[in-house]
């Protein structure tokens, strides 16, 4: 039950932060790292209602494309997948 009031508090403290309407109930975050050093991953979380949705989870690899690149690709690579338009995420 703790974890839920964490993450009402979290969702209405962005809210504010970024003025939105309503709290957002479905938020996908983006981001990148080197993998040993080689090649680059990107990946997405979603959580919805202040959970983790695992199965939501894309990891994408690139190679020889710089950092801001291969975020840019990810986030081309997610709009891809858009999904029917009442399960678009509040914030990304």
């Amino acid at each position: 039950m703790e974890n839920r009031r964490d993450g009402a508090k979290i969702a209405a403290e962005l809210q504010a932060i970024f003025n939105l309407k309503t709290a957002p109930r479905k938020i996908e975050c983006f981001d990148v790292a080197h993998l040993a050093g080689e090649e680059i991953v990107a990946a997405r979380v979603v959580g919805r209602d202040g959970k983790s949705s695992a199965d939501e989870e894309i990891v994408w690899r690139f190679e020889n494309l710089s950092e801001t690149d291969s975020m840019a690709e990810s986030l081309r690579e997610r709009l891809k997948l858009l999904p029917a338009r009442n399960d678009l995420p509040d914030l990304i």
